[in-house]
């Protein structure tokens, strides 16, 4: 109730209070407790990447969102080239 605000106000932090009470309560209640508890946190990180100012690029018919696959191509081989350049041998010093 607290986490869709039926009834109540809407409070994420209660809701996740309820839902940590619930699993120490009972051992039944442990897994649907952790999967309420991976929905609040999903959505809770949506709504903030929402209200970020980088929504506006994402959200918004730019140029931008059209080449997403090529900025997330560059990022992963930046990403490689970082995991290679820090996964090297180390050099023999010279006799």
């Amino acid at each position: 109730m607290h986490e869709r605000g039926l009834g109540l106000a809407q409070d994420a932090h209660l809701a996740k209070r309820c839902y940590d009470l619930a699993a120490d309560t009972s051992p039944d209640a442990r897994l649907p407790a952790a999967l309420a508890l991976a929905r609040l946190n999903a959505a809770s990180a949506l709504h903030q990447i929402l209200d970020s100012p980088l929504a506006v690029i994402f959200l918004t018919d730019s140029a931008l969102l059209s080449n997403w696959d090529l900025y997330l191509i560059t990022a992963l081989l930046g990403a490689l080239g970082v995991v290679v350049y820090l996964r090297r041998p180390a050099q023999q010093p010279a006799n």
